[in-house]
């Protein structure tokens, strides 16, 4: 029966032998398994990679942050537990969100408020802190438009938090700042794209004094079709001097760096030898010749507007057969100081549904715009002459020598 049993069992390994001539094999048995060994070809088994924390499950899994020391060791944020998911990657990731302790961890985090929520994100203003913004920049263009000194602002600023808004603030520090870092901003911005458009550009500037700084706004007059003519102020500095040399340097430097050499076609200045070198507009050392030799084309030379008026009225005046000059400084001189004669100007301003303004005379006229002031007060005068006649007679507004001019004598509708 033994030896039966032998041969059965002998018959069996060799029916189960591998089918691989070529190898040479060797068949051992341990308990009831059956082993080969191959000697000929004997391959090597690999051991299985290792997984790591890639974007794909940092995204799927936004609560599990990876740690510095290793790429498949992370950390879970809701319960605060150290793991790898170096075996199995996305499915050791899911064995921990079932595992006891996260689950506790997720329904407290659930229940509970994020601390986030009890204080005020400082970026990301609400409505009401967009509008008390917009009153703010509103109230300090109102001050630069009005010429309003920063310093009043302390004042309003308070003023306007008492009685309307208590988180208004807007005092001289902070209009300021808005002033020159935001509204002065965008107006240069908008004035730059304005002169992009435009085509032909007139260059306009003039000295002002004040005390011992000259100072030198340049202005822009251009045009543009849908909106008509425009004149910006496009720079504004002060330059040590006043000589046709500093002059044009500082036009050549404003019109290089805003690009608009090719767009200048008119130069408008002062009637003065520095500017266009006299009545002739002759020689070379005046900024009109010089511009004109830096631009490489002759420029429209304009001269000023108001001094041309002047100009002309004063000639126009001298042709006059009376000095009305002298008529104006007399009829001021009645109504200057006397405030019984001015309340019954008024009075007749209200009868007739007239506005009443403040008269013009010899103290309002300065020595070169005289004869613009005088043709303003003789238009005045000449919408008052109906009562004027009868307050003061024409005749008594005229010196001696000018009393047998034709005057108005009377009140009447031919006056």
């Amino acid at each position: 029966m033994r030896d039966t049993a032998s041969a059965r069992e002998g018959s069996r390994l060799r029916e189960s032998a591998p089918p691989d001539a070529r190898c040479r094999s060797n068949a051992f048995q341990v308990g009831r398994n059956l082993i080969y060994t191959c000697n000929a070809t004997h391959k090597r088994i690999m051991p299985k990679r290792k997984c790591s924390f890639n974007i794909s499950l940092q995204q799927k899994y936004p609560f599990i942050k990876q740690r510095k020391d290793d790429t498949a060791d992370v950390t879970c944020e809701k319960c605060r537990t150290d793991f790898s998911v170096g075996h199995g990657g996305a499915s050791d990731i899911e064995k921990h969100l079932k595992s006891e302790k996260h689950r506790l961890a997720d329904q407290a985090t659930a229940s509970s408020s994020s601390m986030l929520s009890f204080f005020k994100r400082t970026d990301l203003p609400t409505s009401k802190d967009l509008d008390i913004a917009a009153a703010e920049g509103t109230w300090a263009f109102h001050t630069v438009q009005h010429n309003h000194s920063f310093r009043s602002n302390d004042c309003s600023s308070p003023l306007i938090q008492a009685c309307f808004e208590q988180k208004f603030r807007c005092a001289r520090t902070k209009s300021q700042a808005i002033v020159v870092n935001v509204l002065s901003t965008m107006a240069t911005e908008d004035l730059k794209e304005h002169l992009r458009k435009a085509h032909c550009i007139t260059l306009l500037t003039d000295a002002s004094n004040h005390g011992s700084v000259k100072l030198f706004p340049v202005l822009m007059p251009f045009f543009l079709p849908c909106e008509g003519v425009k004149v910006k102020v496009l720079e504004f500095r002060e330059q040590p001097g006043e000589t046709s040399d500093i002059i044009v340097n500082y036009l050549k430097e404003v019109l290089s760096f805003n690009d608009l050499n090719k767009k200048i076609v008119a130069f408008c200045g002062d009637n003065t030898n520095c500017n266009f070198g006299g009545k002739n507009r002759k020689g070379s050392n005046n900024v009109y010749s010089k511009l004109n030799e830096s631009l490489g084309r002759q420029l429209i030379g304009i001269g000023c507007g108001a001094h041309i008026v002047h100009n002309a009225i004063k000639t126009a005046a001298d042709c006059l057969p009376l000095d009305f000059e002298c008529i104006i400084v007399k009829i001021y001189s009645f109504f200057y100081i006397y405030s019984v004669r001015v309340e019954a100007l008024k009075e007749f301003c209200d009868s007739t549904e007239t506005e009443y303004q403040k008269l013009l005379g010899y103290r309002n006229m300065s020595k070169n715009s005289r004869m613009l002031f005088s043709l303003a007060a003789v238009v005045y005068y000449l919408s008052y002459a109906r009562y004027l006649s009868r307050m003061l007679r024409p005749t008594q507004a005229l010196s001696d020598t000018e009393k047998n001019h034709a005057v108005i004598n009377e009140d009447s509708d031919e006056d």
